[in-house]
């Protein structure tokens, strides 16, 4: 950090205090970039024990969660029937009335 001048030492004095912790916005913000979903939400799931062994050992080799995998799993299911929701979109829409 740079040593301020007189001059500036003054100038800032010369403000109210907290104005000297308050930036001034920018002319131009760059557009903010696509904010991925940092939220969760808890499912509570009840599997068969060599399954959840199953997942546990495969999570293991492959240096993963077996969340990370359920949820792996899950949107390449959601993609797989995107169909599926397009339509239920349908349904809702026609319910609106």
């Amino acid at each position: 950090m740079a040593k301020k001048t007189f001059k500036e030492n003054i100038a800032e004095a010369a403000q109210p205090a907290a104005m000297r912790f308050i930036s001034q916005p920018e002319a131009e913000h760059a557009p903010l970039p696509e904010k991925k979903e940092t939220r969760r939400q808890r499912l509570n799931l009840l599997i068969k024990p060599s399954t959840a062994e199953a997942l546990h050992k495969i999570a293991f080799v492959k240096k993963a969660t077996v969340n990370g995998i359920i949820n792996d799993l899950a949107e390449q299911f959601i993609r797989d029937n995107a169909d599926t929701l397009a339509k239920y979109e349908q349904i809702k829409e026609i319910a609106k009335w």
